[in-house]
């Protein structure tokens, strides 16, 4: 299974939300934020993260600091999270796409046996 998603979906996915349209599935950029710190982001940063308005916010300051690796954890924690869901019949791949429509981050990283 392949998920394709916006950076607040995919957080909501990390964080262990399997229903992200209701609404008390909430954004938490505070997760985000520990992301961000298993990357390498400073406290300032991480802070300035955990108090974004909204996941997109969250991951423009990220950009704009240079934490390149973020995207790619977040697609990894939500692969991870929704693998524990589904169970171990089914491969989780996650996309994460930018408001252009650009691929961010897969993960797992396709292969030239699983490329589409």
């Amino acid at each position: 299974m392949t998920v394709v998603a916006m950076v607040g979906k995919l957080v909501k996915m990390a964080a262990g939300a399997t229903q992200t349209h209701v609404s008390r599935s909430r954004v938490d950029t505070r997760f985000l934020s520990a992301l961000a710190v298993a990357c390498g982001a400073s406290p300032d940063l991480a802070d300035a993260i955990g108090q974004a308005n909204t996941a997109r916010h969250a991951l423009e300051i990220a950009d704009g600091a240079g934490l390149e690796d973020l995207p790619g954890h977040l697609c990894r924690s939500a692969a991870e999270a929704l693998s524990r869901e589904a169970g171990a019949a089914l491969e989780v791949r996650t996309v994460l796409v930018g408001f252009a429509g650009v691929v961010r981050a897969v993960h797992p990283p396709f292969t030239t046996e699983t490329s589409p």
